[in-house]
């Protein structure tokens, strides 16, 4: 898999989940830990995102870019998709 068929969309929305699962870890004596760690995610997240749409995105193009579909259950209708155009189909 190369960088330009990395699913960043999902890589995007899916970080700061998984990171909020340590927080409970963390002793409720030490508050400043929880605030940095929670501040390290965020900046974490913010350079993803620049790096992403530096990278990946044109400005210049029409039409919807970084687009993430992917069929996990295609019996059952189970998908999971990032982009404008997503809507439940029956």
């Amino acid at each position: 898999m190369t960088f330009e068929h990395f699913p960043w969309l999902t890589t995007l929305v899916i970080f700061p989940l998984l990171a909020s699962f340590v927080i409970p870890l963390i002793p409720e004596e030490k508050p400043a830990w929880i605030r940095n760690y929670t501040l390290g995610v965020s900046l974490s997240e913010l350079g993803l995102i620049l790096y992403t749409f530096s990278q990946f995105y044109d400005l210049r193009a029409s039409g919807l870019q970084l687009v993430d579909n992917f069929e996990w259950a295609p019996q059952i209708g189970l998908t999971w998709s990032l982009d404008r155009k997503s809507r439940r189909r029956m």
